[in-house]
């Protein structure tokens, strides 16, 4: 067996109590050490403080999907994990270019083979370790992931989901409300008066108003839930499991 120092951890997110139990003692026993997480919330946190060299990440969990789980973790991780997105179906082409789209590495059917699993562990934690070995030969090299991931998905100025972003996300996330039969509600918003502001007050000050609504937007939604700047004055919120009045 590998000695404790030397296991690589594996944080396993998956609701399902039996589902978990095996796999859990499939991946001890091939010498992992597993974290263990049934909600997508907890998953988050313990990746955060973890820091885990894998992630196996179930798509439907009982508090969000899999996907805003991911989206998190990859939001919050300051260095490169690799995420295993785990599907009932083995051909859900919504599921599989869902996780992709979001950050994740690979996607597996739950009815797959052992072996298989194993070796797409295994396989990712290749991966994961020819990128520590590129952070390590360059200077700042823990933060070049996050360097080059963001800027392609932020709006510069207040640093919410931009526009191309949103667009992406929507169609993610119609899709899976229409498999699943869920509410998906959507809330678009803008500034009134703004331009009026902009011409009196001047660039900057338009700027900080726009800073400080995008800030009072993200203290008033949930976890879940992706804000973008839609352009302008204009933002949107995007609201999984969210019927009309919980929008309201």
């Amino acid at each position: 067996m590998t000695e404790e120092k030397e296991k690589k951890h594996i944080l396993l997110i998956e609701d399902s109590p039996t589902q978990a139990q095996y796999m859990h003692l499939l991946l001890e026993d091939a010498g992992y050490q597993i974290a263990f997480a049934e909600t997508g919330q907890r998953g988050i946190e313990i990746a955060q403080d973890l820091q885990p060299d894998v992630v196996l990440l179930d798509v439907v969990l009982p508090d969000m999907d899999g996907f805003s789980v991911c989206k998190r973790i990859r939001q919050q991780s300051q260095l490169y994990i690799p995420i295993l997105m785990l599907t009932e179906k083995r051909t859900d082409m919504v599921d599989k270019v869902g996780g992709l789209t979001v950050g994740a590495d690979e996607y597996l059917s739950k009815s797959a083979e052992d072996q298989e699993l194993l070796a797409r562990v295994a396989s990712l934690l290749r991966i994961r370790q020819v990128i520590e070995e590129i952070y390590k030969r360059m200077e700042g090299g823990e933060h070049i992931y996050q360097t080059f991931r963001q800027p392609m998905l932020t709006d510069r100025l207040t640093g919410l989901y931009n526009r191309h972003y949103f667009a992406e996300d929507l169609h993610r996330q119609f899709a899976l409300a229409q498999r699943y039969l869920n509410p998906l509600g959507c809330i678009m918003m803008d500034i009134d008066l703004f331009h009026d502001f902009n011409t009196r007050y001047s660039d900057p000050a338009g700027d900080w108003m726009l800073q400080s609504v995008a800030s009072l937007i993200k203290q008033n939604v949930r976890e879940v839930d992706m804000i973008a700047r839609y352009g302008g004055e204009e933002f949107v919120v995007l609201l999984p499991m969210t019927d009309m009045s919980g929008a309201a």
